[in-house]
C-alpha cells in the first residue's frame, strides 16, 4: 500500500498506482476540489486509487493536540477515524474525492 498526504502530481500518482496494490491519498488543503477537478479525468482508469479530503475543522482540532512529547491512540471503525490523546478525542471527517 502506498499512502500520500498532500496533493501529489499526476505522474507520481500514476507511478504509485503501477507499483502498488492500493494507493491512498489524503489532502487537507482548501484547494482540494479544484486540484482534483484538474486531475480527476486523467486518473479515472486507476482502479486501485482512493482519495479523501480531510475536513479543515478536523485538521485544526488535530493541530491543537500537538505537543512536544505526545502519545496518540487511533481508532478506525465503521468508516470513522478517531484520534485520542490524554485529554481530547477528535473525529477526523473525510470526504471522498475518488
Amino acid at each position: 500500500m502506498w499512502i500520500q498526504v498532500g496533493q501529489p502530481e499526476e505522474k507520481a500518482i500514476l507511478k504509485a498506482c503501477g507499483r502498488s496494490g492500493e494507493v491512498r491519498i489524503y489532502t487537507a488543503k482548501s484547494t482540494a476540489q479544484s486540484w482534483w477537478s484538474g486531475l480527476g479525468p486523467k486518473l479515472q482508469k486507476a482502479r486501485n486509487l482512493l482519495m479523501w479530503q480531510v475536513d479543515s475543522a478536523s485538521v485544526e482540532s488535530l493541530a491543537a493536540m500537538v505537543q512536544r512529547s505526545m502519545s496518540l491512540l487511533y481508532s478506525i471503525q465503521d468508516g470513522e477515524i478517531w484520534v485520542r490523546d490524554e485529554k481530547d478525542a477528535v473525529l477526523v471527517a473525510l470526504t471522498p474525492l475518488h
